[in-house]
């Protein structure tokens, strides 16, 4: 009797299981080095000095489209002076949140143009600054999700190449 499994084609079988994981390996990489640091600065930022500072101009942009809905995050830039030297910044937080459109109008009204708010910024480079120090909990979430991408690809690099039928066509070509 015949074998009757499925039959996959070599450049298939190749892409799938060569190529397709090292997509979720990258991406969860990339969240996860993007994480990591987001948490090391926002750990780094609870010690650093603080300076009075004064919002020179917020407003909303619109990040794209999630389900339907606006997504949105507020642009902010302010000014500050450290050992007589004018700064700029425009990072509220180190964080990569975005929220809805009506979130993001009300959340504006914390910053005012002329509000004069509290500036965190590294002592050594005081344009690495920071309005919210610390980390945000979104930061937990995106690299705990870059883990299980990156955790995923891995399982199916091991997987794929032993799970996916083999053609009966002879060693696998890869010339596209």
């Amino acid at each position: 009797m015949a074998d009757q499994s499925p039959q996959t084609s070599p450049k298939l079988r190749f892409f799938f299981s060569r190529i397709f994981p090292w997509l979720f390996i990258l991406f969860g990489a990339l969240c996860v080095y993007l994480g990591v640091l987001a948490i090391y600065r926002g750990i780094q930022s609870l010690t650093w000095p603080t300076t009075q500072g004064r919002i020179e101009k917020a407003s909303v942009v619109n990040t794209g489209s999630n389900n339907g809905y606006a997504s949105s995050k507020i642009a902010v830039t302010y000014t500050f002076t450290v050992d007589g030297k004018q700064y700029k910044g425009d990072r509220i937080a180190f964080s990569y949140a975005t929220m809805s459109s009506c979130q993001a109008v009300n959340s504006l009204c914390q910053y005012p143009k002329g509000k004069v708010v509290s500036v965190s910024y590294e002592p050594d480079d005081p344009s690495l600054c920071v309005l919210t120090p610390g980390v945000q909990q979104d930061v937990w979430q995106q690299t705990a999700m870059g883990a299980i991408f990156f955790i995923t690809g891995a399982l199916l690099a091991v997987v794929l190449p032993i799970v996916m039928p083999r053609s009966n066509a002879g060693p696998v070509s890869v010339a596209w």
